[in-house]
């Protein structure tokens, strides 16, 4: 028996799993940064264009800065326009955030609505929806995926709101892109806008390994008390 070969095996796999936090912080200050994260590249429909806004909480407040289009309404996604993030490999998406998401009635329009499209590392896709929940807005929203959607402050201007989407993996995949599109309900004037303010995800394999993966495991980690036995002896 090859006891440096076991070895081997079981300290790459228990390397397996190891993960490389992200956070994309996309308009920190007010200026969308150009690279956000290696690795990562951000498309638009109507190029790029920044979103503040001042909140209330956590005391003492402040202002927060957002990504949305430059096309509509400046500095959010609006219906038909889109926000694409593509990793170079496959991420497990962990939280991301969004900033001036109303509840609608400041213009008569409905509950505003967004849309995450997601291409998991297998190829294989899936969408959720984010709406804005009984008014008003600030204080509560739907969210149709995994994990849960979170207040974490109203805005300062009327019925808008700051969330924070978390516990992820979506599906428990990896995620080869994710797309932010708005929801037109076509019965009002302003509906369906929000910006994104950021993404946190990690490079690395969560996914539950295989049974013979935990064989394999099983044999290199014998592989290391044999060895070092063998040496002590």
């Amino acid at each position: 028996m090859n006891f440096r070969l076991l070895s081997l095996i079981g300290g790459t796999l228990l390397s397996v799993g190891t993960l490389a936090a992200a956070s994309m912080e996309l308009c920190p200050g007010g200026s969308m940064v150009a690279n956000p994260s290696a690795g990562v590249t951000i498309t638009s429909s109507d190029g790029f264009a920044c979103k503040s806004m001042g909140y209330n909480t956590p005391s003492p407040g402040g202002t927060v800065y957002g990504l949305g289009t430059n096309a509509g309404t400046v500095g959010e996604i609006d219906p038909g326009q889109m926000i694409t993030f593509t990793f170079d490999q496959s991420v497990n998406l962990e939280a991301f955030e969004i900033i001036v998401f109303y509840n609608g009635p400041e213009f008569g329009d409905p509950s505003e609505e967004g849309k995450l499209s997601v291409v998991y590392g297998d190829g294989s896709t899936d969408s959720f929806t984010f709406r804005a929940a009984d008014q008003p807005s600030t204080t509560g929203i739907i969210w149709s995926g995994m994990g849960t959607a979170n207040n974490i402050s109203p805005m300062t201007e009327d019925n808008a709101g700051w969330f924070e989407f978390v516990g992820f993996p979506l599906g428990g995949k990896t995620v080869k892109s994710l797309t932010f599109t708005s929801i037109d309900h076509a019965n009002g004037t302003n509906n369906s806008d929000y910006a994104i303010k950021s993404l946190l995800f990690t490079v690395g394999n969560t996914e539950v390994p295989e049974p013979s993966t935990y064989a394999l495991m099983g044999l290199g980690l014998l592989g290391f008390a044999t060895m070092r036995r063998y040496r002590k002896n």
